[in-house]
């Protein structure tokens, strides 16, 4: 079984680095998706995404093993870092009650704003210097 970054890198490294979701009409290159999709399944294929060799694209380009690993990396990176602002956060309200606040981003050290829905307790927050942030 892959690891977790293994399967990130799979998942990077099979998208065409233009692709930016097929809600867009064209990707980052002007290519229109419905010009290079593949209409005989549904859902349509797409030859931006490696997960099934399918039609062509002259612009279509895709990462390296190396650029994947590194994208990987930073991914993880900012995951970690956004877990960590999370139980900060939690940590803080727990001690001083406060639903509405902010903390010390412990990523950038600008002002992390935070508040609590009151109907299910989630917390939402984002840093005003590095704009991470999260819903629940």
């Amino acid at each position: 079984m892959k690891s977790i970054k293994e399967q990130l890198i799979d998942q990077i490294s099979g998208k065409c680095i233009h692709f930016n979701g097929i809600s867009n009409k064209t990707c980052n290159e002007g290519i229109k998706y419905e010009d290079v999709r593949d209409e005989s399944e549904r859902p349509y294929r797409f030859p931006c995404l490696k997960r099934v060799e399918v039609g062509s694209c002259l612009l279509a380009k895709f990462p390296t093993k190396e650029e994947a690993e590194k994208e990987a990396i930073e991914i993880e990176a900012l995951q970690n870092k956004t877990v960590n602002a999370v139980v900060l956060v939690k940590e803080h309200i727990q001690k001083t009650g406060k639903k509405v606040g902010s903390i010390q981003c412990p990523g950038c050290g600008g002002q992390l704003n935070y508040s609590t829905e009151q109907i299910n307790g989630h917390v939402s927050a984002t840093c005003s210097s590095c704009k991470m942030g999260w819903i629940e």
